[in-house]
């Protein structure tokens, strides 16, 4: 959910005192990487490519 990941990524960033655009990019780095792996498993990716969705439309704006 957008307002879920909206919420975590803040309180995440402030916690952490990380920089937002960073986090982001990390975000959808690990999802690259993740998918790869899931899909090399013969496993589903569709929960880790739909939080790099979340994480490129916050990472645009």
């Amino acid at each position: 959910m957008p307002s879920i990941f909206k919420q975590r990524l803040r309180f995440v960033t402030e916690m952490s005192g990380l920089d937002r655009e960073r986090l982001l990019k990390w975000i959808i780095a690990w999802c690259g990487l993740s998918t790869t792996i899931s899909l090399d498993s013969n496993d589903t990716a569709s929960t880790t490519l739909e939080v790099a969705e979340l994480a490129i439309t916050e990472l645009v704006q």
